[in-house]
């Protein structure tokens, strides 16, 4: 892959290609700790098992708020490690997240331009560093 190519790709952290799973787009790179959702990657976001950089946008897909919140908080440093200068996240989760907990993780992580949205499920938005 050259540099070009891998400017415009996308995690898709709790996606797959299994039968029931939200269509990967061109340039999407799957991440999930089931073997059975079919995932390019079997891993978990605490641990990525990417180079530093490597993605213009992570999204976790529906993922459930306690894999990226409590014990699993480094998942959000892990989140802005893969990023790339000025790449986006986007966080998919339940309502009842802890945002108290997840905005100032954010922040500390370097993410800016954080909000939320509320669709029927809890939306994080946020750009890794100050682009």
């Amino acid at each position: 892959m050259d540099a070009a190519a891998g400017r415009q790709l996308r995690l898709v952290v709790g996606g797959g290609r299994a039968r029931g799973f939200p269509k990967l787009r061109l340039g999407d790179v799957s991440l999930n700790i089931d073997p059975d959702s079919l995932p390019d990657v079997v891993g978990d976001m605490s641990r990525a098992p990417f180079a530093p950089e490597t993605f213009a946008t992570v999204y976790l897909e529906k993922v459930p708020y306690h894999a990226f919140s409590g014990p699993n908080v480094r998942a959000i440093e892990e989140m802005a490690r893969v990023l790339q200068w000025g790449g986006r996240l986007v966080i998919e989760t339940g309502n009842l997240a802890p945002r108290d907990e997840i905005v100032p993780a954010l922040r500390r992580a370097g993410f800016r331009y954080v909000r939320i949205t509320v669709k029927g499920y809890l939306r994080i938005t946020a750009r890794r560093g100050g682009r």
